[in-house]
């Protein structure tokens, strides 16, 4: 038998709920149930009055037989969970309760494995500690209830179970720094929670620890100065002791690479170890943030980045998509076109290519680099292999959040280390984009012919409209790596 088979979960509520019966996990069918189910399930162990119930599922217009309707629905709620005797929705006076032990539920389950590590494993942290914290936040599949009707009961039980996430994941964060267990899938939650959740410090301090741990300690010194406009814009206040430790800790680790000092020295110790002018903190569009970078006026400083865009974002669902098409990618996409190699040019510049958003795959051209550029570099070269989420034209809801992924891959001889995406400014007489994108977005180190997700947050405009981004790949300190080809972008159709 499956080791699912063996699990004595029976509902599971941290995504759409569900139940499970003999024939596996099943969906309850009826909208009006699942709220029943949610509402019982929100007050498990203890008893729910008719009267409650009656309000909860027809406010302001129960039926003319309210109890016996009650009644009917809960007959057929046991029916769809094979409760067949009563046991598990029990009657009791004056009104119904769900039996469920902890192990039962997986948010009951989740908090079970949290007070444990209160208990006894965070005086000791260890890896099976941090394994145990990785099963409980694997636990979420969506948003909690992602599949019942609002209300304001269950309103309540999803801040509570979020609020347990966050707690799950800055322990797991304790764990991993206890016991050098820094790698990215933990940095991409902490990325995607500090976006969700800005205002959590204790959240915002572990993710500048995690990265600093993980040897990224210019993002982690971006990370924090994100933290700090957001704290400064939203509430007016200082970083709290915890989060401004973390930002002290980094700033006292000198052992870093050199190229890596070089930008730290650049974005942030440009005034000694003061923090930049708060008037950078400013949200901007794409082109108004650019213009002041081609100007010079303080090209690579954090202050700038944008609003609710932590350098590392990547939402859980996305990468779990794009993990799925970056595998199907490696199988199946034809190999591209291979690029011509960089030969020497009469003036003694090499040829570069660079990422090409449509059409076959880019080869190489050679011509000086422009203004912002880099020494261009024999070798090097890049191929954008596919739009792993949002292809171009995709349509996404006016003020949601979505997150940009492409497949790109080193096309060439030389590995990256320390490269970027830049955001890049319209086209003359081009309108600004209405999205809201970071300025500026770490890419992975990745050698000669390595594959690598490039993901983007994105916050869609109030309003329907058309959003298209370009963007460029550039060095530590701004410059452009591939000055003279097309820049990568995402194009998306805002509706209501």
């Amino acid at each position: 038998m499956s080791e699912e088979a063996h699990s004595p979960l029976r509902y599971r509520v941290l995504g759409p709920l569900e139940v499970r019966t003999v024939d596996g996990w099943q969906p309850v069918s009826s909208a009006r149930q699942r709220l029943l189910l949610a509402l019982l399930i929100a007050e498990a162990g203890h008893v729910v009055p008719i009267d409650r119930i009656i309000d909860h599922l027809w406010p302001g217009t129960p039926p003319a037989s309210g109890a016996k309707v009650v009644h009917t629905y809960v007959g057929r709620l046991r029916r769809a969970i094979g409760d067949t005797d009563g046991s598990l929705v029990v009657t009791r006076h004056p009104g119904y309760l769900l039996a469920a032990c902890p192990n039962e539920m997986d948010s009951l389950a989740a908090a079970e494995v949290l007070r444990a590590y209160r208990r006894s494993d965070a005086a000791t942290p260890s890896h099976e500690a941090g394994c145990r914290l990785d099963a409980a936040l694997n636990l979420w599949r969506d948003e909690p209830f992602r599949d019942v009707p609002e209300h304001p009961v269950l309103d309540q039980y999803r801040a509570t179970l979020t609020s347990l996430r966050l707690d799950l994941l800055e322990a797991r964060a304790d764990v991993g720094l206890a016991v050098g267990d820094t790698g990215g899938r933990l940095i991409h939650l902490l990325g995607e929670a500090t976006a969700a959740h800005p205002l959590r410090e204790s959240l915002w301090a572990r993710y500048v620890r995690v990265l600093h741990a993980a040897r990224r300690r210019a993002d982690a010194l971006q990370a924090y100065q994100q933290a700090y406009h957001i704290l400064r814009d939203e509430l007016g206040v200082e970083p709290d002791d915890e989060l401004r430790r973390a930002h002290q800790e980094v700033l006292a680790d000198r052992e870093v690479l050199p190229d890596q000092e070089a930008l730290v020295d650049q974005e942030m110790l440009a005034d000694g170890d003061a923090l930049p002018d708060r008037e950078d903190a400013t949200v901007m569009p794409v082109s108004s943030a650019a213009s002041a970078a081609d100007a010079g006026a303080g090209v690579g400083r954090v202050g700038r980045w944008w609003r609710w865009s932590p350098t590392r974002l990547a939402s859980v669902a996305a990468t779990a998509a794009a993990v799925v098409a970056f595998a199907a990618a490696s199988r199946q996409v034809a190999r591209p076109e291979p690029l011509e190699q960089a030969q020497p040019a009469p003036a003694a510049t090499p040829a570069t290519a660079n990422l090409s958003a449509s059409g076959p795959s880019g080869v190489a051209s050679s011509g000086a680099a422009t203004v912002g550029s880099g020494p261009l570099v024999p070798g090097d070269a890049s191929v954008l292999v596919a739009d792993t989420t949002y292809p171009d034209g995709s349509e996404v809801q006016v003020s949601s959040r979505f997150v940009k992924i492409w497949t790109i891959q080193n096309a060439g001889t030389v590995s990256w280390r320390h490269r970027y995406l830049r955001a890049q400014p319209p086209d003359p007489g081009g309108a600004p984009s209405a999205c809201v994108v970071p300025e500026r977005v770490a890419l992975d180190d990745v050698g000669p012919g390595g594959r690598i997700l490039v993901s983007v947050s994105v916050i869609a405009p109030d309003h329907p409209t058309q959003c298209l981004v370009r963007w460029k790949i550039v060095d530590e300190f701004d410059r452009q790596c591939f000055p003279n080809r097309r820049p990568v972008f995402f194009f998306v159709n805002v509706v209501e």
